[in-house]
């Protein structure tokens, strides 16, 4: 099956790890979206000023170092803009995820690893 693209939509990508963050954007500008990175909370919060009006969707890691984890940013950009998407990717089990979530769970879990055929299928299902 091939990979659904992207209509150009922005997606904010969040993830510590730069050789992840790194594949993770080359396959995504493939896919066909612009790609905004950022390796902590605060330097996806800092992309957010900048960029808040043109981005669709948050795809982050859910644990992070600087003090600000994945859920806690969606949590903090969902205040500011109630529909953006987000997909929140874990290494932890969903049921990990929901119960650090709290009261978040209007989010898309997306399980690591993950191929490119689940993450091309989770996204456009998120941005419809």
């Amino acid at each position: 099956m091939l990979s659904l693209k992207g209509n150009h939509e922005t997606i904010l990508l969040v993830e510590d790890e730069p050789a992840l963050l790194l594949v993770n954007t080359r396959i995504l500008t493939t896919l066909g979206y612009k790609i905004l990175s950022a390796t902590n909370g605060p330097e996806a919060m800092a992309l957010w000023q900048l960029h808040h009006e043109t981005i669709d969707l948050l795809l982050t890691d859910m644990r992070m170092p600087k003090g600000l984890s994945g859920l806690e940013l969606a949590g903090k950009l969902r205040r500011i803009k109630p529909s953006l998407k987000v997909v929140i990717m874990s290494g932890y089990s969903l049921e990990i995820v929901r119960t650090c979530a709290g009261d978040q769970t209007d989010f898309t879990f997306l399980a690591k690893p993950f191929s490119l055929q689940t993450l091309s299928e989770t996204l456009r299902r998120c941005l419809g």
